[in-house]
């Protein structure tokens, strides 16, 4: 069974949203009437309140401006922040990413791909959650939650992932949430919490298994974490069956670059063909990395063969 921290975050997120709905809704002496009108009813504004449903990012953005609070507010804020919301108000970011900000959190996650973690951080620090739009505030927290994890700061970890992982819930984005939840998994691992390791990473196996995430390379590394999962939980068999499942997708993968280049634009396409053009955009960048990568290997490749010719012709065989 999973446990309540990872079964309930999509209720917490709705109430969390409805409560701070409310409180400002109720400060600014609006009526539910007011607020709904024209785009919902008074009983939708009435459940979301509630609690009871969790709206669709745009419906959050429209309630937002409305209301005149950032939109991060309502997804994460208290209504102890309501004040200090209306005062910063709505913000233009809501409505489109500042490329700025794009930037940093790109190079921030190059850096940790190269384990350069105080770089990263350092470029993370000054970014605020509350001046950027949703997509940036759910990479700025896995962002974070990485560079913790590469500093051996699981605990400070456990905080940024599971922030990531609310975040991607409140997007309704099922990739934003479940590879934050592979890497919150990671963390309790290294914190002894098998247990909870093995939880959060079964969710990602379920995701995987219904086809929500196709993306193979995320499957081997969820396959193997639930290996280890279970290897330190003492149930050496389910740890040999995703053992298998890790090898068997490996084995499955053809390993030659312009394969995973399109194997990536395919996701891209189905990203794409859903709507979700984060994702798609994602995708695509990963693919035509790997095409770049092999453009260059053979520009490398074709240099020396014809470096080798040129000294053969000049009868130096041996530097040929």
């Amino acid at each position: 069974m999973p446990s309540l921290e990872t079964a309930n975050v999509g209720k917490a997120v709705a109430a969390r949203v409805g409560t701070n709905i409310r409180e400002v809704r109720t400060k600014l002496g609006m009526t539910q009437a007011q607020l709904a009108a024209p785009e919902f009813s008074i009983s939708y504004i009435s459940a979301i309140e509630r609690g009871k449903i969790r709206p669709s990012l745009k419906a959050l953005s429209i309630l937002a401006r409305r209301l005149d609070v950032p939109l991060t507010f309502l997804l994460e804020g208290s209504p102890a922040g309501a004040a200090e919301a209306r005062a910063v108000g709505y913000s233009p970011a809501d409505s489109g990413p500042d490329q700025r900000i794009d930037v940093d959190l790109l190079q921030a996650n190059v850096l940790v791909q190269q384990d350069a973690f105080t770089q990263a951080e350092a470029l993370l620090a000054p970014i605020q959650p509350e001046r950027i739009t949703t997509d940036q505030v759910y990479l700025l927290y896995l962002l974070r939650g990485q560079v913790h994890l590469g500093g051996a700061e699981y605990q400070e970890a456990v905080v940024d992932l599971r922030a990531a992982v609310s975040q991607g819930e409140a997007l309704n984005d099922s990739e934003y949430t479940e590879r934050a939840r592979n890497l919150l998994g990671k963390a309790y691992f290294l914190l002894y919490n098998y247990t909870l390791a093995m939880e959060n990473h079964l969710r990602c196996n379920a995701a995987i298994e219904s086809g929500q995430i196709t993306d193979p390379v995320f499957s081997l590394d969820v396959f193997s974490n639930l290996a280890n999962d279970y290897f330190r939980l003492g149930d050496l068999e389910k740890s040999v069956i995703f053992y298998h499942k890790a090898l068997a997708t490996l084995d499955s993968m053809s390993r030659d670059s312009k394969s995973f280049a399109q194997k990536y634009m395919e996701i891209s396409q189905r990203y794409k063909a859903a709507g979700k053009l984060n994702m798609a955009r994602e995708y695509a960048m990963r693919s035509l990395a790997v095409y770049e990568m092999r453009d260059e290997q053979r520009l490398v490749g074709m240099t020396h063969q014809r470096l080798g010719k040129a000294l053969e012709k000049q009868n130096k065989l041996d530097e040929a």
